[in-house]
């Protein structure tokens, strides 16, 4: 019998609580320097981001060595 748009079967009781909540922001917060400016790069309370006084970037991005300005319309 295919159960097409239904919901899977449980097959045991672990897989009916929720999900455990880890703080990952406390284990998983790195230091970041700005790949541009070498400054230390802090994160945004409650955002992905990390920001220095010129620039900003997610993670992923600042350790392949890629930020953006904060202000471009400001800095030219």
């Amino acid at each position: 019998m295919e159960t097409k748009g239904i919901t899977p079967k449980i097959t045991n009781a672990a897989e009916l609580q929720p999900p455990k909540i880890v703080e990952e922001t406390v284990a998983q917060q790195k230091e970041f320097i700005c790949p541009e400016c070498k400054e230390k790069m802090q994160k945004k309370e409650g955002k992905e981001y990390y920001m220095c006084k010129k620039h900003w970037g997610y993670p992923d991005m600042i350790e392949k060595g890629e930020v953006r300005e904060r202000y471009p319309n400001q800095t030219k």
